[in-house]
């Protein structure tokens, strides 16, 4: 091998019940549709050992390439392979260690529960938030039981098969909001290999109500055995507009609260890096290392940046913005070393497709926005004047 191998193909599981689909991951373009009964006949080959990932293990293996079903990371990173979304980047396969690839490696698997959601961020939409479908007046897309009772049977009984620490992901919509998800961990902590340790993250607006919260944390409460990570969306300080639906003050509480809490490891602060909140990063790192200061869990910035769609990315502003990712860099502190990794690679995109098309889509896009919000956003935030700017 000249190259590496993606371990995303051997390793993890991606789970979308809402759209009844399963993959290797999030961006691949190979989702298998299977009927409940389908899936309890496969039993745990469901899980890792599809035909369609199997043959793309094979092209991967054999070919020294990318499948066409990873043709966005091909896209995006045509040199290497994909950075961070690979576990195995630095790794290099040989004759001797090619026998390990025909066993089951899963540990890590990620489960899109509901697009049940409170919030109608600017860059999601109706097909990940409930609430984004009621506002443009579309169904909600729900899970089908058979088929998620299906997937929940056969996953329980894989569990136990799999000898190694397993890391849990769960996302939505968001996620808190379903009851039902509190039985489904219940039920995964009584699956697993007790002879290992296993960790579990859930990926919250925590822009709950205090009962769901306080459920959520009796729950984390029961399956100790666990390592708890919570994966936190926060864009800015204080109410914002790019976040519509958040109400600061009980998202506040509620971080202080799990902040407090004994039983979680780590709280992942993940700001999405837009055009928008830019000019506020650096005080989102300021607000994450005070609350660094104020107990258990060690909290620590995330990494994250929307690239679609292209109008909120800061791939179209003038390229002089890159001085607010500097600003947010320079404040970085070692437990966020990785974060300003990612802002100075982030630095490098700005401006670099910024062009009259672009900026013709983005004042659609912000026109269609404050249609659906009835907010005017060149006043909530006047460096998007600049950024949109008519005479370019």
């Amino acid at each position: 091998m000249t190259r590496a191998i993606c371990s995303k193909m051997w390793t993890d599981v991606d789970i979308r019940l809402p759209a009844s689909r399963i993959a290797n991951c999030c961006k691949s373009h190979e989702w298998d549709f299977f009927t409940p009964e389908e899936i309890k006949s496969m039993g745990k080959d469901f899980f890792n050992n599809r035909k369609s990932l199997s043959k793309n293990k094979k092209v991967m293996v054999k070919q020294d390439k990318l499948p066409k079903d990873c043709s966005s990371c091909a896209q995006v990173f045509p040199g290497g392979y994909f950075g961070g979304n690979n576990d195995w980047l630095n790794l290099r396969w040989n004759s001797k260690t090619y026998n390990k690839l025909k066993t089951d490696l899963t540990h890590s698997i990620e489960i899109m529960y509901s697009t049940t959601c409170n919030m109608t961020c600017m860059y999601c939409g109706p097909t990940v938030s409930s609430l984004w479908a009621d506002i443009q007046g579309l169904p909600k897309t729900e899970p089908k039981q058979e088929w998620q009772d299906a997937v929940f049977e056969e996953l329980y009984q894989y569990l136990p098969t799999l000898e190694r620490s397993l890391h849990f992901n769960f996302t939505g919509g968001e996620p808190l909001l379903e009851l039902s998800i509190f039985d489904v961990i219940d039920n995964i902590g009584k699956s697993v290999n007790k002879n290992y340790k296993h960790s579990i993250m859930i990926t919250s607006n925590m822009n709950i109500k205090p009962k769901l919260l306080d459920r959520f944390l009796e729950v984390v409460e029961n399956n100790s055995h666990f390592e708890w990570k919570i994966s936190v969306s926060m864009d800015e300080v204080g109410d914002s507009p790019v976040r519509d639906g958040l109400i600061w003050s009980r998202f506040e509480q509620n971080i202080k609260e799990i902040c407090k809490n004994k039983n979680i490891s780590l709280v992942s602060i993940l700001p999405t890096l837009t055009n928008l909140n830019a000019p506020g990063l650096g005080e989102v790192v300021k607000y994450v290392q005070n609350l660094n200061k104020l107990g258990t869990p060690t909290v620590c910035l995330g990494n994250n940046a929307v690239y679609g769609p292209l109008s909120l990315s800061l791939w179209i502003a003038p390229e002089h913005f890159k001085k607010h990712l500097t600003v947010a860099a320079d404040l970085t502190d070692d437990i966020n070393i990785d974060h300003k990794r990612f802002l100075i690679n982030e630095i490098r995109s700005i401006g670099s497709q910024r062009n009259k098309e672009t900026l013709a889509a983005a004042k659609k896009f912000f026109a269609e926005q404050e249609k659906w919000k009835g907010v005017e956003y060149r006043k909530l935030y006047p460096h998007l004047v600049e950024i949109l700017d008519d005479n370019f």
